[in-house]
């Protein structure tokens, strides 16, 4: 090899790469350090192992490509980016275990679209094995595309100026994505993308921009959407095909430009409790072809419509909720909700239009508590939007 230095014995190879790469095939346990050149497709052999060591840099120049099959790449403090506009995947992965912490990558886009119905791209594919992205930056990059995957960590990351889509996970199971920040940019189209997901937790993120911030469809069951927060998302939450038993808890949704919850279709046993869509510029939330939805102990204030259903909505239960200065909700569906044991008051936020959700207590010297200090009460006289206040009565 030209430009290489090979240390052979039982330590890992040491690749240093002044100039482009000439290599296709690495050895099986390679590390790479200092500026890496990739300039064509490289290879990490079936139970090779790719380290990526600490300060390295890796820049994909045209035709650049890293694939890997049943191998292992692991990647600490390392930087990646790409000074032209690929067509294809810069990683490729099958079956192989992945490792990402505390990296940088930039420009890596637009990437490959690996479905017709899908054109959404992406700079990373992995299918099968297992993926962990922990404490990482990624600026102008494409997808992350992960399918078939068992076993995934996504932890606090940044994904800043989004091109089209920041995560798509497809038929996968034990996802935890956990105190991410996603930012959409001019080039986004959503930011985070589930179909047939199960047994999952997306939790403590947070999504800002004019696009969709969750999506969730197909068959995607057992997945539980906690505590995040969207602001100024197109729709925050959107739920579409027969996705089933899945739970919608304690989010905010801040001012989308569409709806806040848009279920326009669902399978059984979905619920929605303890959210809070506030100034949505269409719906609270929209209820179309579902069953046995459950909307509870949440909040649709100063939208147009604050709980939007459509006549194909079938045994849904919507009860212990506030609604509230929603500009077109009719005086029917109002008394309707009433009757249901929900709220048509106001619920007494500290400044919820600077995004300041504290709830107004008499012990903070304001003249009244917030109806949703208790713990919920089945007559209706407060909702209990947060489960840690125990009953004021």
């Amino acid at each position: 090899m030209r430009n290489l230095i090979y240390i052979a014995a039982v330590f890992f190879s040491v690749l240093i790469f002044p100039s482009k790469s000439e290599t296709a095939e690495l050895e099986r346990k390679t590390a790479w350090k200092g500026t890496v050149d990739i300039s064509e497709k490289i290879t990490v052999p079936a139970g090779g192992i790719l380290t990526i060591l600490p300060g390295t840099k890796v820049v994909f120049h045209k035709g650049g490509e890293i694939v890997c099959r049943n191998g292992t790449l692991d990647a600490v403090d390392a930087e990646f980016e790409s000074d032209y506009r690929s067509e294809n995947h810069f990683f490729s992965f099958e079956s192989s275990n992945v490792k990402f912490k505390n990296c940088i990558f930039r420009n890596m886009y637009p990437g490959r679209a690996r479905y017709s119905y899908d054109k959404n791209r992406s700079f990373f594919y992995a299918l099968y094995g297992t993926f962990s992205m922990t404490g990482c930056s990624l600026e102008k990059c494409s997808a992350i595309e992960l399918v078939w995957i068992e076993k995934s960590l996504i932890e606090n990351n940044l994904f800043n100026d989004v091109y089209q889509r920041a995560l798509t996970f497809r038929i996968c199971r034990n996802v935890v994505l956990l105190r991410n920040i996603f930012e959409a940019g001019n080039e986004s189209s959503e930011l985070l993308f589930l179909n047939c997901v199960d047994d999952s937790s997306v939790i403590l993120n947070r999504f800002y921009g004019n696009v969709r911030a969750i999506s969730l469809k197909d068959k995607s069951k057992g997945n539980a959407v906690i505590s995040n927060s969207m602001f100024n998302s197109s729709i925050g939450i959107h739920v579409q095909g027969q996705a089933k038993n899945n739970l919608f808890f304690g989010n905010l949704i801040f001012k989308p430009s569409s709806s806040g919850l848009n279920f326009i279709s669902a399978g059984k046993n979905n619920i929605i409790s303890n959210c809070v869509v506030w100034g949505a510029k269409n719906n609270g939330i929209y209820i179309g072809k579902t069953n046995d939805l459950i909307v509870r102990n949440s909040v649709f204030a100063n939208c147009k419509y604050g709980i939007n259903i459509s006549n194909e909505s079938e045994a849904s239960v919507i009860e212990h909720n506030i609604i509230w200065n929603n500009n077109r909700d009719e005086k029917t569906i109002i008394e309707k909700l009433r009757l249901s044991k929900n709220l048509i008051e106001d619920p007494l936020f500290v400044d919820p239009e600077n995004g300041n959700f504290r709830l107004q207590m008499k012990s903070f010297g304001y003249n009244e508590n917030s109806p949703l200090l208790n713990a919920g009460y089945p007559d209706g006289s407060s909702i209990g939007l947060f489960l840690s206040f125990k009953s004021q009565k």
